[in-house]
């Protein structure tokens, strides 16, 4: 039961909260008041556009470095392990020795 008021007294608030929203959104006001309204709030939308970009630009650049240090790191390993096993005399998967080739 108390699991039904809980979910009713959230669809009321909802409801206000919309029909608050309406209300405001549907009130009569002045031309000049509408257009200094919207403009101030595609101003606010372009900073907080910019902001996000710089944010991800730059989050992009840091997993863009992490990434190729990565791959440095691997291409390091790799070729480590193969002068390893070039002066251990073994060959490469799939290289003939030097006997077999005549």
């Amino acid at each position: 039961m108390t699991n039904n008021n809980n979910k009713s007294a959230l669809a009321f608030l909802i409801g206000a909260a919309v029909g608050g929203a309406t209300a405001l959104l549907l009130a009569p006001k002045s031309g000049a008041e509408a257009r200094r309204r919207l403009a101030q709030g595609a101003r606010d939308m372009k900073v907080k556009t910019r902001d996000k970009a710089e944010l991800l630009k730059g989050a992009v650049s840091d997993a863009k470095t992490a990434y190729r240090e990565k791959l440095d790191n691997r291409h390091e390993t790799q070729f480590d392990f193969a002068r390893g096993r070039m002066r251990a005399g073994i060959q490469p998967p799939g290289a003939q020795s030097p006997d077999a080739q005549s």
